[in-house]
């Protein structure tokens, strides 16, 4: 039976790990064929080769780039396009909660100005450039295929919580929410995850903030990516 993303094409930022990885999984599982996109070049080659393993049917291209740049998010959109002559998919999934996010008294300018662009910048550039590409999508009604597309945001539980510290990963998710109004003719969809498991999780912190731990897998997947 064919997969409910067959024919539809993704691009995927942060796709070397995490939540990213195990969505470019999932999509290329559907039938997607998907633009990959890390800033570290090697782990995004290994979620290629691992797409590239399971899913041979699938294609898909690994793409190094820093969301922080917008000629860099300008690029990767015209390359996704350039191998497979459309978008439409979108998921801004790229981010930090960089270590010396602190307090509004301790935390550098240097490291508030990374976090802000990559996490809302990079998320700004990335909706910015799927759109004008997703407005020049042909249509081919055989293979269920429109002009226009589906935009997905990644941000984190704190944008409704609100945290002391790391104040930049709470002030970035909470911006993002307002991505949701940007652009009402397209399905634009921000994310708010609950507890999710990664690097950064400190002992504990599953307990107070979710009743239940989610793992990237079941993070990953929902209706609204079709």
């Amino acid at each position: 039976m064919p997969g409910r993303l067959q024919h539809k094409v993704a691009l995927i930022t942060g796709a070397g790990s995490g939540t990213g990885l195990e969505s470019s999984l999932l999509f290329a599982q559907e039938g997607a064929n998907i633009a990959l996109v890390d800033v570290n070049a090697q782990a995004v080659e290994r979620t290629h080769k691992l797409i590239a393993e399971r899913y041979p049917n699938v294609k898909s291209i690994p793409i190094t780039a820093d969301v922080s740049k917008e000629q860099n998010v300008k690029d990767m959109v015209q390359k996704t396009v350039d191998a497979f002559g459309r978008l439409d998919v979108m998921f801004n999934n790229a981010g930090i909660m960089h270590p010396e996010d602190d307090n509004a008294l301790n935390t550098e300018e240097r490291i508030w100005d990374l976090t802000m662009n990559i996490n809302v910048k990079g998320v700004w550039w990335g909706c910015k450039y799927a759109i004008l590409a997703m407005r020049q999508n042909p249509t081919d009604e055989s293979k269920g295929l429109h002009t226009g597309g589906s935009i997905i945001d990644t941000a984190s539980f704190v944008a409704f919580m609100g945290t002391a510290t790391p104040q930049l990963a709470c002030a970035t998710s909470a911006t993002l929410s307002a991505t949701s109004i940007i652009f009402p003719w397209l399905i634009l969809a921000t994310i708010c995850i609950t507890y999710c498991k990664h690097p950064a999780s400190g002992p504990g912190s599953g307990r107070s903030l979710a009743s239940r731990v989610q793992q990237h897998q079941e993070l990953a997947w929902n209706d609204w990516i079709v």
